[in-house]
Order: C-alpha cells, then sequence, then structure tokens
C-alpha cells in the first residue's frame, strides 16, 4: 500500500487539458477537423483574391499581400490553440465554485484500488474502473472515461523507488487494455 498527500495546482490542471486536447491519441485529429473549414474559408478567399485580380488584369502586390496576410492567418490559427486550451483552462482553475478540485487530498493506493479522501469528499475507485494509463515527462493520468483522469504528478514521489513501487502496483493491478488502450 502506498500513501500521498498532495493537491493538484493549476499548473497541474493546465498541463492536464493540453494532454487533453492537445497531445492525446486522437485528439490532433478532431483539432485538425475544427481548423480545416477555417482554412478552407481562407483558402477560397485567397483563391478569389488571385482570381479577381487575374481576370482583371491587375495582379499585383494588393493581390500577393492578401495572400500573405489569409496565409498568416491560417498559420495563426493553428500557433494559437495551445494558448487559447491554457487560457481555458486557467479560467476553470481561476473559478471560485472550482476551487474543490484543487483541495488537500490523501491517496491511498493498494491491491483494492485507489482511494480519494478530501475535506469534501472521499471516492474509491476499483482498478477495474481504469481504461487507460498515460504517462507523461511530469505525470501520470489514470483514465477513467476518456476525457476524466487522476492527475499523479511525478513531483510527489520523493524517490525513484517510491516511484518504482507506484509504476509496479499499476502494473500489476491495471488490466492491459488500460496499459496499452489509447483515450
Amino acid at each position: 500500500m502506498l500513501q500521498y498527500r498532495f493537491a493538484l495546482t493549476p499548473e497541474d490542471f493546465v498541463a492536464y487539458n493540453e494532454y487533453l486536447q492537445l497531445k492525446a491519441p486522437g485528439r490532433r485529429k478532431i483539432m485538425f477537423r475544427l481548423l480545416i473549414p477555417v482554412s478552407i474559408f481562407i483558402i477560397i478567399l485567397v483563391a478569389a483574391s488571385v482570381f479577381n485580380g487575374v481576370n482583371s488584369g491587375s495582379a499585383d502586390f494588393s493581390s500577393y499581400f492578401t495572400i500573405i496576410i489569409y496565409g498568416a492567418l491560417i498559420f495563426l490559427s493553428f500557433l494559437s490553440l495551445k494558448s487559447r486550451v491554457r487560457k481555458m483552462a486557467l479560467k476553470y482553475a481561476s473559478n471560485p465554485q472550482n476551487a474543490a478540485f484543487f483541495n488537500m487530498a490523501d491517496y491511498t493506493i493498494s491491491a483494492t484500488g485507489i482511494h480519494i479522501k478530501d475535506s469534501n469528499k472521499e471516492l474509491h475507485y476499483q482498478w477495474n474502473a481504469f481504461t487507460n494509463k498515460v504517462e507523461t515527462n511530469q505525470y501520470y493520468y489514470l483514465f477513467v472515461y476518456s476525457n476524466a483522469a487522476l492527475i499523479f504528478p511525478k513531483s510527489i514521489f520523493r524517490s525513484e523507488v517510491e516511484r518504482n513501487q507506484f509504476t509496479a502496483l499499476l502494473s500489476q493491478y491495471l488490466s492491459l487494455q488500460a496499459e496499452v488502450g489509447e483515450v
């Protein structure tokens, strides 16, 4: 049995949302599908501008400038994804109604599952509740649904031995599907 006491920080929540919205398997496809209609619209506008300039015999600097502006808009929409996700997560974290998400909590990990207790709630997850385990550079995410996970910052481990004990328990009790599944 392992026991930890920690509170998630807004930065932990931001990292989780960035993973979930931008990096998780399948999510990149969804994000690109959301950006494709905007990109197609901009491409149509560029094509119309160029076609209009060529037909009027005035394919000049303004036509090329329009192409550059529209291209920059497409590029910036892709670049702004991470900052938009970050802003949305920080807004959630700063909402007083969501403060309980960041309460100090006691986590007990044992053969029966993961037990979480804080000042407002007490939860118990049996091992078969987890559908996927993801390890990033700074976190372990144990998914109970495709868009909801328990977040374990690697910073909670006081030593490499303790982290190895944690991963051994996960390997021992998580189903093979959760070990290799996708979100």
